[in-house]
């Protein structure tokens, strides 16, 4: 009975032992799971294309859809005109103005005679 002795004393500890090792593996537990739902949010994140690609976004301006990024000479009414860039702003497209007025292109006196040259 000598050896039985301290059995009492031991489950005390015994219980102890036991709950730090449950914990342990809770935790451990815990972190293999944060662990694999941060990989598959990864993965997901990484397969999954933006909502926004493929969409061609265009602005409507002198009776002619114009893609993002183009520029054109907008008339408004009869007397107004000035250089605007289509561009998105807060997911809509919309116009730029970049410049007042219109870029015009004329031929100047020595091309229009090198043209002549040219073709005859």
């Amino acid at each position: 009975m000598t050896a039985n002795a301290n059995l009492p004393v031991d489950c005390a500890n015994l219980a102890k032992n036991r709950q730090r090792a449950h914990h342990r593996r809770m935790k451990h537990a815990l972190f293999r799971q944060f662990a694999l739902g941060i990989g598959f949010l990864a993965v997901a994140l990484f397969c999954v294309p933006p909502a926004s690609a493929g969409q061609d976004c265009e602005c409507l301006g002198n009776g002619k859809r114009i893609k993002q990024g183009g520029v054109i000479c907008l008339q408004i009414g009869s007397s107004q005109r000035y250089l605007a860039r289509c561009e998105r702003n807060l997911n809509n497209t919309s116009w730029k103005k970049i410049s007042d007025g219109c870029p015009v292109s004329q031929m100047s006196p020595w091309t229009s005679k090198s043209a002549a040259r040219i073709q005859g």
